[in-house]
């Protein structure tokens, strides 16, 4: 008889609502209770596990949609390796192609490709 067990991971989702109220750090004063309940509970996430889902961050389905679509417009463009500035790393911006990238370099190279865009230095 084989015995099986399954090993879940529970990630803390973070609801940033509290700093989308004109009121407390958002307009200049102090915290409010909900404002530093949050950040008491992304410090603890941070320690415990590392990683976060936040929810209510202000992106609202129809952005979301617009943002997948300019995504898939950008990368699905047949001539992206002759019409964007290649990435280099000196400044992490430009276009990466597909197993560009090793954060490892002792394992294969990254399955993703990015397009990295930053504000100008002001």
């Amino acid at each position: 008889m084989t015995s099986s067990t399954k090993e879940t991971c529970d990630i803390p989702s973070i609801n940033l609502k509290p700093f989308f109220r004109e009121e407390g750090v958002v307009i200049g004063q102090a915290p409010t209770q909900d404002q530093l309940d949050v950040a008491a509970t992304i410090h603890k996430a941070c320690q415990e596990h590392g990683f976060v889902h936040v929810t209510q961050f202000g992106l609202t389905k129809e952005m979301g949609d617009r943002l997948f679509a300019a995504s898939k417009e950008l990368f699905d463009c047949p001539t992206k390796l002759q019409d964007y500035s290649p990435w280099h790393p000196s400044h992490n911006t430009g276009y990466s192609p597909f197993r560009n990238e090793a954060l490892n370099t002792n394992r294969p190279p990254d399955l993703k490709e990015a397009f990295n865009v930053r504000f100008p230095p002001s």
